[in-house]
């Protein structure tokens, strides 16, 4: 089952003491920082996978994919046409 979180963007710049990326985009669905949903304002990112929760977002809020369409229903994700 596909599992989805909501992540702020600092994420995306931390690192581990031996300074690698704390975020491991082999573990999640997008490939890199450039097939990420970002929020209208920039601060946040979405991302998705199937399978364990990756250890690098067990202190983010999980969701099913009904909890995130009403997570995301709102001004700050919606897409400006």
């Amino acid at each position: 089952m596909m599992k989805y979180a909501i992540c702020n963007i600092e994420l995306l710049d931390e690192v581990t003491t031996d300074g690698e990326p704390i975020f491991d985009f082999s573990q999640v669905i997008q490939e890199g920082k450039s097939t990420l949903r970002l929020s209208n304002d920039g601060q946040y990112f979405l991302v998705k996978w199937i399978g364990p929760t990756p250890i690098f977002l067990n202190d983010v809020d999980t969701y099913t994919h009904a909890e995130i369409k009403v997570a995301l229903n709102n001004d700050n994700w919606k897409l400006e046409i």
